[in-house]
């Protein structure tokens, strides 16, 4: 598996560019950290980020992609 992401830049955002081994991996860390018995603040720590993007983020990496 490839260890480094590509970005591109889109205006004042970056997109990623993520090969499928990679988006599996992602999509199954986050899986993992968004089921654990861990209190909110814990996973925004974690993640710099809330419980709705990350369930957002895994819908996105979950099936078949074309952009």
């Amino acid at each position: 598996m490839r260890t480094r992401l590509r970005l591109t830049r889109d205006g004042d955002a970056f997109v990623a560019r993520l090969a499928p081994s990679q988006t599996a991996a992602m999509r199954e860390a986050l899986i993992y950290l968004r089921h654990r018995d861990d209190s909110d603040l814990t996973l925004t720590l974690q993640l710099g980020t809330g419980r709705e993007t990350v369930d957002a983020l895994i819908e996105r990496l979950s099936g078949g992609h074309t952009e």
